[in-house]
């Protein structure tokens, strides 16, 4: 199955596959703009939990309408017939948010490691999810991390986003009762244990 936004951005492609994170908060039209990204394709395998895929859709969707670009949400288009009954559209009648509006803090991904049987798909994607975000934030050195100690505690200030939404990240990390040392994208399963991340406050362009 595929996911998929074009709207009228400017140029540009970003290819994020197999990664249900996706239903991030960065994941947003700002962010869209901002690195002129065309399309926006999410290939989700039959195992992704559909609450993951619902969030997804909600988000985009929002993201739209908040910007007074309602027309382009026919530009969503779901191909699998089990996310039709989603209510996606809901946010279509809801008046348009404020620019100070606060938004709840929501923690939407959390990695269960209270034993050995430990997706490791899962570990992965919430890696990928980092990466991507430190992309988007314009941080340096992003393929040079190799573990995520450093990352205990990311806050990213507006100075740096400026344009974009503030963020907050807090990477929990602990060490786990886990026999692996394998390496999966940017650090070993050993070294991570779970990512939330809140979205606080919307800024004016």
């Amino acid at each position: 199955m595929t996911l998929k936004y074009e709207g009228k951005i400017k140029e540009g492609n970003l290819q994020i596959g197999d990664w249900c994170g996706v239903d991030s908060e960065v994941t947003n039209l700002r962010f869209l703009e901002k690195f002129n990204i065309k399309t926006l394709n999410l290939n989700i395998d039959s195992k992704t939990n559909i609450q993951f895929i619902n969030r997804a859709i909600k988000e985009l969707t929002l993201c739209l309408a908040h910007h007074g670009r309602r027309d382009e949400l026919q530009n969503l288009n779901v191909d699998d017939p089990e996310l039709k009954n989603l209510e996606v559209l809901l946010v279509l009648n809801s008046p348009k948010l404020q620019n100070d509006q606060l938004y709840k803090f929501k923690k939407f991904h959390t990695l269960d490691v209270s034993n050995n049987n430990v997706d490791l798909t899962h570990i992965h994607k919430a890696i990928s999810l980092i990466k991507l975000t430190m992309y988007f934030c314009n941080l340096q050195n992003i393929d040079k991390i190799s573990s995520l100690t450093n990352l205990m505690i990311l806050n990213i200030s507006n100075n740096l986003l400026r344009n974009i939404n503030s963020v907050r990240f807090l990477v929990n990390l602990k060490e786990l009762d886990i026999n692996s040392n394998k390496q999966i994208g940017i650090a070993p399963l050993k070294d991570l244990v779970g990512l939330y991340i809140y979205k606080i406050k919307y800024e004016q362009m």
